[in-house]
Parts: structure tokens; sequence; C-alpha cells
């Protein structure tokens, strides 16, 4: 299992780094992934950039989103939790802490994953885009970054506790 957390960490580090290189192909607001990493859009702009910009548009969601940011998630969210598991084995902690300390890499790949679908649909058809509709995939990226530094920092306390027992 530990062959897997480190196989699925080195492979979250490796898409981080990579995802640049296909997304600086689609100019500087693809590449610096103004949708998920600090959403300061509304309906009106996200409108106005995906109208003028169809091909960006077009490439935010494939190959950025999908399958990259799809990959990614997967991987950091299995390197989250078995990291977790992994490190409570080494604690001697009851067997239902297993369930517990998957939860927050869960939520933040489920979270993430609604955001990638909810962007792309955005991306793909404007009209979708409402004052609404960008609240809720706003408050999906802001519940991913929540719950993945819940996730890391759980993963940071439970390996430390397990280096120092």
């Amino acid at each position: 299992m530990i062959d897997a957390a480190i196989f699925l960490g080195a492979l979250a580090a490796a898409l981080n780094f990579s995802v640049g290189v296909f997304a600086d192909r689609y100019g500087p607001d693809v590449s610096g992934r103004f949708l998920e990493i600090n959403p300061r859009y509304d309906a009106a702009s996200l409108i106005d950039w995906v109208t003028h910009n169809p091909t960006k548009a077009r490439g935010y969601i494939f190959p950025v989103l999908f399958p990259f940011d799809v990959m990614f998630l997967i991987c950091l969210g299995g390197f989250l939790g078995l990291g977790s598991v992994i490190a409570a084995h080494t604690l001697k902690w009851p067997p239902y802490a297993d369930r517990l300390l998957v939860l927050a890499p869960m939520l933040f790949m489920a979270c993430d994953f609604a955001e990638d679908v909810m962007l792309s649909r955005f991306l793909v058809s404007p009209t979708l885009v409402t004052e609404e509709a960008v609240a809720v995939a706003k408050a999906a990226t802001n519940a991913k970054i929540t719950t993945c530094s819940i996730a890391i920092f759980q993963t940071m306390v439970v390996s430390a506790l397990g280096l120092f027992s």
C-alpha cells in the first residue's frame, strides 16, 4: 500500500508541473487557471471571456480540466487518503479510523470534480452562466480548497505522529 501512496504522490507532483506546458498554449488566463485558483470572475466577465476566446475556452476544458485536473485530483486525493491511512496503521489506531481519515481527501476529490464539470459547462455554453451558477461554482472552488487544505494538514499531522511515535 505504501508503494501505491508514493506512486500517487509522485504522479500528482508530475501532473502539477506538466499541466503548465499544455495550459501555456492557451494564454495567461488558462495558464494561471483563473477559474480554479483564485476565482475573481462574475457572470458577465466569464461570458465575455468565453465569447471572445472560444479556442482558449476549449483548451481550458481539454486538456487542462479533462484529463489533467481529473488525473491530478485522483492522484492527490488518493495520496492524501492512503498516506493518512498508512500512517494511522503505524500508530495502531482503531480500524474505524481508516474510514474517517479518507473523508477529507474524498470530499476534496468530489468538490474538485464538481467544479471541473461546472466550469466545463460554462466554457462550452456561456448561456448557462448566471450569477447564481457562478456562485455555486465558486462555492465548489472554495470547498475544494478548504477540503484539500484539511486533507493535507491531516496527512501531515498523522504522518508526523507516526514518525515521532
